[in-house]
């Protein structure tokens, strides 16, 4: 008997073991939800006002591990249309904000009119945050005219509260800082810092995640090769 093969068909074939191959030996990247790191909320509540008139809030806090930050949430209030509010993440000198931001979002008239509640300022680009290290979390609004009733107000407790940081605050768009003696009201999201990967024994190479992509490749065309001598031959026998 005589067996016809469909060239068709062995082209569908060696495609799938060609993609299987590389969806088993290709990188990926484990997903680690994000989970709450440092915060301070003691409970009662006055708001120290962010307005367009050059006057920025800070909260300095300590990392208590080693982790990325991926986003910020604040209790915050607003009033009117304050337009585009900035949240960020910069080192700290003497205590106090310094240098450019490490991670930055913006919200466009975040909050409810008039109505305390968390807000959430999710970075497009995550920092890190190292141990023991002091960071400070800043809340500012474009630099405009003051109206009297657009503004966002930060939650915060009048008394030093929360240990490891404390609110500085700046009326002249961040160029000079001056502390106080109470928290804002905040937490801290972000992931586990990823472990280093084990250096390789000496004097064996170590494979890269292309060169694994490529043994696959391989793998898959020897796969090919012996798929299609033998539909050949049964083609011919």
């Amino acid at each position: 008997m005589r067996f016809v093969h469909s060239s068709h068909n062995t082209k569908y074939v060696v495609i799938a073991i060609f993609l299987f191959c590389l969806v088993l030996i290709a990188p990926t990247k484990a997903y680690a939800a994000p989970q709450k790191y440092e915060e301070c909320f003691p409970g009662t509540e006055q708001f120290t006002p962010v307005t367009m008139d050059g006057r920025w809030r800070a909260q300095t806090f300590t990392a208590i591990s080693t982790h990325s930050v991926t986003s910020v949430k604040v209790r915050i209030i607003r009033y009117g249309s304050p337009g585009e509010v900035v949240l960020s993440i910069r080192n700290t000198d003497l205590g106090g904000p310094t240098g450019s931001d490490l991670a930055a979002a913006t919200l466009s008239n975040p909050g409810s009119q008039g109505v305390v509640e968390w807000v959430e300022f999710v970075f497009p680009s995550a920092c890190t945050a190292e141990e023991g290290k002091v960071y400070s979390i800043i809340i500012r609004t474009p630099a405009a005219p003051y109206p009297v009733n657009d503004f966002v107000g930060w939650a915060a407790h009048y008394t030093d509260q929360c240990p490891g940081g404390n609110h500085w605050y700046s009326d002249n768009d961040g160029f000079n800082w001056d502390p106080t003696d109470y928290d804002q009201h905040f937490e801290v999201w972000g992931e586990p810092a990823q472990p280093s990967p084990p250096a390789p024994a000496q004097g064996v190479p170590a494979l890269s995640q292309w060169g694994m992509v490529v043994m696959a490749a391989l793998f898959a065309l020897l796969l090919v090769w012996l798929v299609t001598k033998r539909l050949g031959s049964k083609g011919t026998g």
